[in-house]
């Protein structure tokens, strides 16, 4: 209804304990690791220092701290409300 959309999906399929080997390794991709989210960063014209991330796990807060990134924590709720909450308090940060 604001005119959001979803541009990409990323995502790691590589885990330490993967059954198959091909997958089975410890990748930048992998959170709490920034390759994800430095990767999403790079694919599209953004401002860094407009810009954040919010997660619903502490590993995706960690990954955006690895990526100069503020973070903050969905604990469930409404996700409107959050992100509402989330961009007052970006709007009130100087931009550099």
């Amino acid at each position: 209804a604001r005119g959001g959309r979803i541009d990409a999906f990323f995502y790691c399929p590589y885990h330490p304990d993967a059954p198959l080997d091909a997958w089975r390794q410890d990748h930048e991709d992998r959170k709490p690791k920034p390759g994800m989210v430095l990767k999403a960063l790079k694919s599209f014209p953004t401002q860094i220092v407009r810009s954040f991330l919010i997660g619903d796990n502490v590993t995706d807060i960690e990954a955006a701290r690895a990526a100069n990134l503020p973070g903050y924590l969905f604990a469930g709720g409404r996700i409107d409300e959050f992100v509402d909450s989330v961009l007052a308090t970006v709007c009130k940060r100087p931009s550099s």
